[in-house]
């Protein structure tokens, strides 16, 4: 169940649709895992993304990120808005690192 209530989540990719799907990004879980079948990872490429659908608007006070193994993420960002074209919508800070 998803803490967003009717929230949709997508991502351009998936390392195992089976195991790790996009929907596990919202389910509530921080406590995640790869080795516990309970978090999603997509494939290791350029231009990876994840959208969230909120199923109503919102305001948005924290972008929070868990990434509880040892996969390193570098050069990402997170954009915020309702514009379906994820790069319009403004950044909320600089290139992360995880």
């Amino acid at each position: 169940m998803s803490l967003l209530g009717g929230a949709t989540a997508t991502m351009s990719s998936l390392e195992n649709a089976a195991a790790w799907p996009a929907s596990k990004a919202i389910d509530g879980d921080f406590g995640a895992k790869k080795s516990l079948n309970s978090c999603t990872s997509s494939l290791i490429s350029v231009d990876e993304w994840l959208r969230i659908e909120l199923a109503a608007s919102l305001p948005i006070r924290t972008v929070v990120h868990f990434n509880n193994e040892q996969d390193v993420m570098v050069n990402f960002f997170y954009h915020v808005g309702d514009d379906p074209i994820v790069s319009v919508n403004p950044k909320c800070q600089d290139t992360a690192y995880a």
